[in-house]
């Protein structure tokens, strides 16, 4: 009984971990990376940073509405681990369902790191969900960005498996998976 628990668990864990195209990601990555300016030589990409540091720490449904036009660029892509979006209008339509199931968000912007196209935000994450208790997590946002110094790829890493362990039947699942592990 056990081992059939952990391969559907498997199972339903592969599925969650993969709700969107992983070639998705991949061709985003790829036309990105042909789009992206060198950082040193835009340094308009630094101020988007600082933009989107002040929107994401304050979280706040008409800051982000307000912003995200100055923040992403037109066709931008963005992938949270659960979700892809394409294009700023998804985006703002992704962020706005974000408030129907949580009554409050903080990110505590802890570190920022430059490379050569790229841009890394290390947070943490405070949700405050309507129906499940608070969960943090710490996660990175990776940005890239064009020569208007707007993004046009964003990449969160972060384990959301602290969110699925707040609810019952998948929280003995997972704690079972650990154990065994």
């Amino acid at each position: 009984m056990k081992t059939i628990i952990l391969m559907t668990a498997s199972l339903f864990m592969i599925n969650l971990s993969h709700a969107y195209k992983h070639q998705d990601l991949m061709d985003a990555l790829k036309k990105s990376d042909e789009l992206a300016v060198q950082l040193e030589d835009f340094p308009k990409a630094k101020e988007t940073v600082e933009l989107f540091n002040k929107v994401f720490s304050t979280y706040q449904k008409q800051t982000l509405a307000s912003e995200l036009g100055n923040l992403y660029a037109e066709d931008a892509f963005l992938n949270d681990r659960i979700h892809s979006v394409q294009g700023v209008k998804g985006i703002k339509k992704y962020f706005d369902g974000t408030f129907k199931k949580i009554s409050k968000a903080e990110f505590n912007i802890l570190d920022v790191a430059y490379g050569k196209k790229d841009a890394y935000i290390r947070w943490e994450m405070v949700l405050y969900f309507r129906s499940l208790k608070v969960t943090k997590n710490l996660g990175m946002s990776q940005l890239r960005f064009n020569t208007e110094g707007k993004i046009i790829y964003h990449q969160d890493h972060w384990d959301y498996s602290e969110i699925l362990q707040q609810m019952p039947l998948i929280k003995n699942v997972i704690n079972t998976i650990k154990n065994n592990s």
